[in-house]
């Protein structure tokens, strides 16, 4: 994942989040916090509907890369 990329929550249908569950959002940031046990990845996300939200990397999943947009955008 990277900064740039348009990203899912990956929750199941049971998840609290309800209807957020389907909300796409841009990643932001991504940093590293040390604080409590092993260095953990953290990321920072735009959500269309939910708005700003620090997520763990296991509950995002990749719809479009930021990549992939950049490419087809040179052709």
């Amino acid at each position: 994942m990277k900064v740039g990329d348009l990203v899912t929550w990956t929750y199941d249908e049971n998840h609290p989040l309800g209807d957020l569950q389907e909300d796409v959002g841009l990643i932001t940031i991504i940093e590293e916090w040390k604080y409590e046990g092993p260095p953990k990845k953290v990321i920072k996300v735009l959500f269309a509907r939910g708005g700003f939200q620090w997520c763990n990397e296991k509950a995002l999943k990749i719809v479009s890369s930021a990549r992939d947009m950049c490419q087809t955008r040179g052709q």
